[in-house]
């Protein structure tokens, strides 16, 4: 469960790169590994949200939860940096995962199954929704929440 969090660091510099000041962006070797380390984040969760769907109670659930929550957001994360990306030249690149909309529908879906139980797990996926419905609209593709 720790794999979504070890490259959380890199992820956010990279997530953060257009607003770091010009001569840190020209170190373009310290790029490269941070860049690195943020997609091994985004493929970790790529893997992980379909582990992360727990219909069962048990010790670990609460975190679970948490952590497929936090998945999903890396992957909205990175699907919002590309498309900011895509419109400056010369910026660095990230893999947007192909099936990001389905990962994120299962996130929303595991939330929702467990939101009855706590009204945190409740405001989680009423706010992920929401984020992923706004990503949908921008990334011009249709949300399909009728999945969940």
């Amino acid at each position: 469960m720790a794999l979504e969090r070890i490259y959380r660091p890199a992820f956010y510099l990279a997530m953060h790169f257009q607003t770091m000041p010009t001569f840190i962006k020209r170190d373009n070797q310290l790029w490269l590994q941070v860049f690195d380390l943020a997609q091994k984040a985004v493929d970790n969760c790529v893997q992980l949200i379909p582990n992360y769907y727990y219909q069962f109670r048990h010790e670990w659930i609460w975190n679970v939860i948490r952590a497929s929550f936090s998945c999903a957001l890396h992957i909205i994360g990175v699907v919002l940096y590309q498309l900011e990306a895509s419109w400056t030249a010369g910026t660095w690149q990230m893999r947007v995962p192909p099936n990001w909309a389905g990962l994120v529908r299962v996130s929303l879906r595991t939330l929702k199954h467990w939101a009855a139980e706590s009204i945190d797990i409740e405001i989680m996926r009423s706010t992920l929704e929401r984020m992923y419905q706004g990503t949908c609209r921008l990334a011009n593709v249709r949300p399909d929440l009728h999945l969940l």
